[in-house]
């Protein structure tokens, strides 16, 4: 049989999810501003980390920017900076930066190494590479066809096929409803004949199967991204793959309970609150604090002030009131007046209660209702 010399892997650049000029609503305006600007940054470090590395490849799974916010200027800085990589780049569009008309993959000038793939599957051969990187993008805000429905490269023993798409894995358990773009399986995956799939879409990272893989977005980009945010370093070589999360990114967004039990003033509370969070992290991370547990009677909270009083100390602090009053709920309970027999009443329908949301939801309301008696006798 023929024997052919031994290629070496691919080195890859995997990234997704940078959502330049992200318009970021729920931060103050200075440091959504900020933090947009951090993103950017991020993208250089990207492509500096592709240098460092001597990456053969640059790829870009999708969602590279907001088509609806994103500048002039960051188009000319980020494709500046791809230029300079002086490697082949691809991206394929998602479905926050489609391949429509007004998209800037259409009226901007790219440079030539880089490769924007449209809404039909599209084959690019590397010979100096021995790799073909095969390549789909979103021609529209909603893509609900299965991309790799039907989908297979090109069988070849020794060149190393590569894929690129942006899409959502419908994994066991789960199914494809009206909130999905761009469907597919693990079966669908196995079935490809690629050594890799590099994509887009989900902000954690994560794997289906053993050759495609989310890196994530390269920054939390909200508080149900919890953790390190990276781009992959990925090797290929027919029948190999090893990957590598690299961290790039500058913040990260981070949610802390803080129990405040026994508390009776805002300043305990604020005294808390700096006590759960190190001096060194406030400044550097976004927080989204939730208070709990029970605070003493007579105490009322109010988040906003908080927040208002911490600001300063804290790159960017939210404040979420979920503690109670220190309520004695079983003695509260044998009382013949009306607190007790709301108490009791609350109690039968929380012994009820068929899930844990409606247990806690009725828990509340009955503290509510409590502290509203005892603002009533007090105002009296």
């Amino acid at each position: 049989s023929e024997v052919f010399p031994a290629m070496a892997p691919v080195r890859i650049v995997h990234c997704a999810d940078f959502h330049l000029d992200r318009p970021f609503r729920g931060l103050e305006p200075t440091t959504a501003r900020t933090r947009a600007l951090e993103l950017l940054e991020a993208f250089h470090r990207t492509t500096e980390l592709a240098r460092q590395r001597a990456a053969d490849l640059f790829l870009v799974a999708g969602d590279l920017f907001e088509h609806r916010w994103v500048l002039p200027e960051t188009i000319r800085s980020v494709a500046g900076a791809l230029e300079c990589l002086n490697i082949p780049v691809f991206i394929a569009p998602g479905n926050h930066d489609p391949l429509v008309a007004s998209s800037y993959y259409v009226t901007y000038r790219w440079p030539a190494n880089v490769h924007i793939f449209g809404p039909a599957w599209e084959s690019v051969s590397l010979p100096h590479l021995n790799a073909v990187v095969w390549g789909v993008g979103f021609d529209r805000w909603e893509v609900r066809e299965q991309p790799l429905a039907g989908f297979r490269a090109a069988a070849d023993a020794q060149t190393v096929q590569i894929g690129l798409m942006h899409g959502t894995a419908v994994l066991p358990g789960t199914r494809a409803d009206e909130g999905v773009y761009a469907p597919f399986s693990p079966e669908q995956v196995a079935a490809s004949g690629l050594d890799y799939l590099a994509l887009g879409h989900f902000h954690c990272t994560g794997s289906v199967g053993d050759i495609a893989y989310y890196p994530g977005s390269p920054e939390g980009l909200d508080f149900g991204q919890q953790g390190d945010h990276g781009v992959l370093i990925s090797e290929v070589s027919k029948g190999r793959v090893h990957t590598e999360l690299v961290p790039v990114g500058l913040r990260r967004c981070v949610r802390a309970e803080v129990d405040i039990s026994g508390c009776g003033t805002s300043e305990e509370v604020a005294l808390r609150i700096r006590a759960a969070v190190p001096d060194e992290e406030r400044r550097r991370h976004l927080y989204r604090v939730t208070l709990a547990g029970r605070h003493q009677r007579g105490f009322e909270i109010h988040p906003g002030e908080l927040r208002a009083a911490l600001q300063s100390e804290f790159y960017s602090l939210g404040i979420t009131n979920a503690a109670a009053p220190d309520w004695d709920l079983d003695a509260l309970a044998t009382r013949h007046d009306l607190q007790g027999a709301l108490v009791r009443q609350i109690r039968s329908a929380m012994s009820a209660a068929t899930d844990e949301r409606e247990y806690r939801r009725l828990e509340w309301a009955c503290r509510l209702g409590l502290e509203a008696m005892e603002r009533e006798v007090g105002g009296k």
